[in-house]
Order: C-alpha cells, then structure tokens, then sequence
C-alpha cells in the first residue's frame, strides 16, 4: 500500500473474526480505512497491481468459506459511522452505520422508514446498494476519486464503495416513529438476512415443514425464527450450506414449495 494511508492493515486475517456469521478463513490483506482518502487509495492501489478487492460489510448476508478470499478485504472504519440532518426529512448516513442504529436515530427525531427496512441487520453501506431506500445523494469512492453519484447508478452491481448518503425519510413525529419503530422489532419481515426466499410466508412455509430445532454439528436453526441459521460457535460455512440445503429439499419435498438461498456463499473450500 502507498505510504501514508491511515488505514490498519492486517496479513493473513482469518475472517470468521470479522462476519455476522462467524465463518471464514484467511484473506491475503485485512484493510480498515479510516477515511476517504485510505478507501481511495485502497481501491486505486488494488486496481494498479491487479488484486482481487472484496468490500465488506458487517457480513450478514454472505458466508465466507473456510479457504478464505484472495486478495484484499476492505472494510470502512468508525469514521463512516454517523447520522446528521441536512434538512428535516433528510438524513445522511455514513456507510460503516449499523441500520438499526440508524433508524433508531431517525425514530427518535420523529422520522419512519420503509418497514422493510428495520429488520435490515447491516451496515447502510451495503444496505443502500441492495435495499429499497430513497436517496437524494450518494458520496462513493473509486480507484480514481471520491465524489457524489447519481442515485439512479447505486444497486448490487455498482462498483465502489458508499462512503455516505442522503436520505430522505417520512416525517410523523416523535411518538408515531417511536411506536413504528417498535412495532417493526416485536413483528418484522422476513429480514434481508433470511437465508431462504421464493415463498410468501417463508416462516410459515419452513414451521409447517417441521424445521425448528434442526441442528448440524454446530449450526442451528432457531425455534423463534426457523428463516435464519445461527452458528453456535465452531460452525462452519460447509456445514451451513449443507444444513441450508437439506431444509431447502425438505420444504420441497414435504410443502412443494421451492425455496433459494438469499446468502452468497463467497470465498474458496
């Protein structure tokens, strides 16, 4: 890396330190930028020398086998964790923010989003690239600069990295964001994180199929949530994909409903 980046570099990181998940093994180079500056560097150097770059998020919706990735990891730093108002109904969003610490912030000051939206468990910079968010504004970074985008650009194939965006959230007041905020908690949607979709009440679909308390070696799924997999410590990410499999055959077998993985299983066995 070019010589000034304020940035933590770490060699050989196992990345089951760092993922939602808890999977994963080693990348060449763990890099967390600390501000605009380091991301761009980060991404102009990758690209002069040919490494692979992997942006990454709080890794909530993908697993990372056991090979680990090659080339580099990026991840942004506490710095591109912040809320701020420009205008009353907008809001900007560093790119590092926990969604719900977001919203939870926007709730408090009387503003509601999509409900969709409160059951996202990640980071807003991933988040606005695969979610349904009204954005006025985008500020992302490139190998050759950090500058604002068109809104109209931003979605899952978009190459660069949301170092923040803009907004723009329904205004109800105080106690009615409040309570919607809440009611969005006790209930959610299926969350982006699920692991399965194709069905129009994917938890009734997997209950009805008998898949609470299904367990191999160290994943499980849960009782209260049978539409997510947690690891309980040890778990790996050939063992989920193979749990995720055979409850995805069972439902197929038992409801006749198909069912796909929302996970993007990503790295080398």
């Amino acid at each position: 890396m070019s010589d000034g980046v304020r940035a933590a570099v770490l060699f050989d990181e196992p990345l089951a330190r760092h993922t939602a998940w808890r999977t994963g093994g080693p990348c060449d180079a763990y890099v967390v930028a600390n501000d605009e500056e380091a991301v761009q560097t980060v991404l102009a150097d990758c690209k002069a020398v040919g490494w692979k770059l992997t942006v990454l998020g709080a890794g909530t919706r993908s697993v990372v086998r056991e090979g680990g990735l090659e080339g580099v990891v990026l991840k942004l730093g506490q710095a591109f964790v912040s809320c701020a108002f420009v205008e009353p109904d907008l809001l900007v969003i560093g790119g590092a923010t926990p969604v719900p610490a977001a919203l939870a912030f926007a709730a408090s000051h009387g503003l509601a989003a999509d409900p969709a939206l409160y059951a996202v468990p990640g980071t807003f910079g991933a988040s606005v690239l695969m979610d349904d968010w009204h954005v006025a504004s985008a500020r992302v970074a490139r190998s050759r600069r950090v500058g604002e985008v068109d809104a109209a650009a931003l979605g899952p194939r978009f190459k660069g990295v949301v170092v923040e965006a803009t907004v723009r959230l329904e205004r109800v007041g105080s106690i009615e964001a409040e309570a919607r905020f809440r009611r969005a908690l006790k209930k959610p949607d299926i969350p982006p994180s699920s692991w399965v979709v194709g069905a129009r009440s994917v938890r009734a679909e997997l209950r009805r199929a008998s898949l609470e308390r299904i367990r191999l070696r160290q994943v499980a799924i849960p009782v209260e949530a049978p539409e997510l997999m947690v690891n309980l410590g040890g778990g790996t990410a050939r063992d989920m994909h193979l749990l995720h499999r055979s409850a995805v055959e069972r439902v197929r077998r038992v409801r006749g409903v198909k069912l796909e993985t929302r996970i993007k299983w990503v790295g080398s066995n």
